[in-house]
Parts: structure tokens; sequence; C-alpha cells
């Protein structure tokens, strides 16, 4: 079926001017072209052969090229093209659009390169359905269902602004972050205009804790104590601790002055305030107030010899119970136990001046209460057909009872000092029980080749 095109109502038509063919038309009657069917076609001939087609279509309007190939529009003006829409479907908005690198490419020699909005004040621009970039009154949103990632592949920094100050960077050559500050120095940088520069809390627990090099482990927060939250904090390593400090460290709890460590290393324990400013350590180790300890660990002057001590039940310093202490007797301590015995002294020993009886010589003992006695040993000279012996004893103060608590006797006879022992396991106990050793001879006293010299007490302090 044939089609007829009327184009109506030109003002004048002149062909073949010097300017090509013309058609003019005023504003308030612009040029039509119709078409009684749906299709309305303008082609373009050169050479009597067909190169160009434009066709309207409903609400479409369409551009094909030589043989129907669809082409794609390039609008121009006369300092370069503006619009290109190239046969790859990839579109450029520039100064002098080109084919583009993407599908939609938009280039401007200003700062605002595009501008997109409503009515409504807000604006979307959706990605895959999967990311989007909302922009509002007062506010930038980016929204995904997917993680996001923002990538550099160069050594530029990332930098968040607001208010013209840096608020928030990454530096791009050391990956150092920064906040409130444009240039970190550390792989964490925060500078403010406050006394608290970080928060940290854990909305799930009722402690938080951060953990450093997975040794270290800062926590604070809430702990039960007694059936309530107390508030606590805590520092735990699993390795060596430092601090480091170039200058004095001080030490606050509940608005108390614990402890100062001066700019020497001296440690104050409760510093006293005196004047106006608190004293400072005269010593390694300064306590302004009472000690308590179970035990204290002295180093002596000889650095191998260490004597733990403790306090005992009187407040006093005693040494750990794990070294000796000693008590000595010589023979001017002895007493006769029978008044008719002939005793005697002198020359550093003593003996009964008898060859013919037996004897006994009695010693009191009077040791520190609650000290454990771990042996008796006493020096002798026996060089006689008859023995020596010592007998360590407690007598009970109300009962009167005894008990033998060590015993040792010499063998056979020897012309020069020697030593014979026991030992014992006895605590001391002052308030119950008075202590004392007898000294006999096993058989006849044979004179001074039966001597007594002097008896030692081993004993500990528990």
């Amino acid at each position: 079926m044939g089609q007829s095109v009327t184009v109506e109502p030109g003002r004048s038509i002149f062909a073949n001017s010097t300017i090509g063919t013309e058609i003019r038309s005023e504003h308030t009657k612009p040029l039509k072209i119709t078409s009684d069917l749906h299709l309305t076609p303008i082609d373009f001939y050169n050479y009597s052969q067909l190169h160009g087609r434009i066709r309207t279509s409903y609400s479409s309007m369409q551009i094909y090229g030589k043989n129907g190939v669809l082409l794609f529009p390039s609008v121009d003006s006369t300092i370069g093209p503006k619009f290109n829409l190239n046969a790859n479907g990839k579109l450029v908005l520039a100064d002098n659009a080109s084919d583009g690198f993407y599908r939609l490419n938009v280039l401007e020699n200003d700062e605002n390169v595009a501008f997109f909005g409503n009515t409504n004040g807000n604006a979307t621009i959706s990605l895959n359905n999967k990311a989007y970039l909302t922009s509002g009154t007062g506010n930038f949103k980016i929204a995904t269902d997917a993680a996001v990632t923002i990538e550099s592949s160069t050594t530029g920094s990332f930098l968040f602004r607001s208010d013209n100050l840096n608020r928030f960077i990454i530096n791009g050559n050391n990956g150092f972050t920064g906040i409130g500050t444009s240039t970190p120095k550390y792989a964490f940088h925060v500078e403010a205009k406050s006394d608290t520069l970080a928060k940290f809390k854990n909305t799930l627990n009722s402690f938080s804790q951060i953990l450093i090099h997975d040794q270290l482990t800062l926590r604070a927060g809430k702990i039960f104590s007694g059936g309530l939250l107390d508030d606590f904090g805590a520092l735990s390593t699993k390795g060596f601790l430092f601090f480091t400090s170039a200058k004095q460290q001080n030490y606050n709890v509940n608005g108390n002055y614990a402890m100062r460590i001066d700019d020497d290393g001296m440690v104050t324990v409760r510093p006293i305030y005196s004047g106006s400013d608190y004293i400072p350590a005269k010593a390694n180790l300064d306590v302004g107030g009472t000690i308590r300890s179970n035990i204290l660990d002295f180093t002596e002057v000889n650095a191998l010899e260490r004597r733990p001590v403790f306090a005992d039940k009187d407040g006093i310093l005693r040494i750990d119970n794990s070294s000796n202490q000693y008590m000595s007797y010589n023979f001017s301590h002895v007493q006769v136990q029978d008044w008719d015995d002939e005793l005697r002294k002198g020359s550093g020993y003593a003996w009964f001046n008898t060859t013919t009886t037996g004897g006994t010589m009695y010693l009191p003992v009077n040791l520190p209460d609650g000290v454990k006695i771990t042996n008796i040993r006493m020096y002798v000279l026996d060089n006689s057909a008859s023995d020596i012996s010592f007998t360590f004893s407690r007598n009970a103060h109300t009962t009167n009872n005894f008990t033998t608590i060590a015993t040792a006797t010499s063998s056979g006879a020897i012309s020069s000092i020697r030593s014979i022992n026991s030992v014992a396991n006895e605590t001391i106990s002052n308030l119950d029980n008075s202590y004392y050793v007898n000294v006999s001879s096993v058989g006849n006293w044979t004179g001074d080749t039966l001597r007594f010299h002097s008896l030692v007490i081993t004993y500990q302090y528990q």
C-alpha cells in the first residue's frame, strides 16, 4: 500500500540556492512532516543512493544508515562534538566527545561534572540493584547488600573532609590512619582538642578489652563481686611487662595518691604530703604507712645467699624457716643437779672431781617462743672407760610431766674434743613448758678425763 507525505505550510521554498535547499518557517508555524500511516520516514540520498533514514514510529525515533544499519547519534557544535553514542553503546558527554572507555563517560573542565536530583530533595543512583548512592538534605549515604571496597591502584591517600577540615585520612604510602591529623606518624594516630581521645565500649558484655599483639590485654568494665557488679580494670600479659617513662609516674586510686615513681626510679607507696608537696623517696622503696606481709625476701651482702624473712606473731621480722639459727651454751652455764656433787669449771670445760660415782650436770635452756628445734649437738672430751650423754627434755608447767625430746651418747675413749648430736622436731612453747638439758656420765665420772665443753641448739623460725 502506498504512503503519501504532506509538507505544510512552508513560507517559501528555494531550490539550489547558494546555501543549498532552504525551507523557511515561522516559529508559530513550524514545519510539519506527516504521514497517514504509523511510520513517518525521511530518506537521505547521495548520488541517487539511499545513505540514511530518520523514521518515527509511535513515540520513538530511529536513525538508520546505509543498508538499514541502525546508527548512533553524535551531537556537534561549532566548537566540537558534545554528545556521542558509538556503535558499542558507549555514551560520551564532553566538550570534544568521542568514543568512550565505559558505558557512560562524562567529561568537564569544571569541578561540577554531573548533577542528579529530584523534586523531593533526595537522589539515588543504583548500581546493578546491589549498591546505592543516596544524597539528601545534609547527608550522603552508601548502601549495599554486599561488601564495600574502596581501592586505589596508586599511592594516593584517602581523605575525608567536613567543614573545610581534614577529619580522616589513610596515607597511601604507608597505610597510616589519621583522625584529626593530615599527617599521621603512626599506624593509628589520633589528635583532638579533648581530654578523652577515644572510648571503647562493648554493648554485649559488661566489660571491654583491647588486645595488643596477642600478648597484652587491657580490660575494663564491671565484674561480679559479692553478687553485685563492681567497676574494675585489669592489665594482663603473656610475657614481660614494661612501663617506660622519661619523667615521674603517679598512680591515683579513687582520689587517693597510691604510688609514685620518681625520675630516678625510687618508689613511694602512699606518699606523705608535707608543706606544699609530697615527701620524695629517700630509698629505693619508701612506704608511707604500715607494711603487712607473710614473707619478705632480702638479699644479703653475698648475692648467692638469700634469706627470706617473715613476721612472727609479734610482728617482728624473722628469717624464713629454711634458714638455721643457733643458740650455744658453754661450760659456765651448767649447774649441779645434786648439791653435794663436786663440780669443777675451768680451762674451757666442766667436770666432776670424782672417779668412783656417776654425776649429772643441769643446763637450763631459753629459746624464743614458737621456734622449732631441729638439732642438738654437744662437744665433749671422753678419754675414759665411761661414756658421756645428754638428754634434752621439757617440763610441763601445770602437770610437772617430763618429756624427752632428744638424746645422744659418746662411745669409746678418744683423747681429743669431739661432738655427739641428735636431730629433733620440737616447737618451743614457753607458755606451757620449760626446757633443760641433763649432761650425765654413763658409769662413774672419771675426773677430768670426762669433760663437758659446750652445747649448740639449732632452731628455725616458723
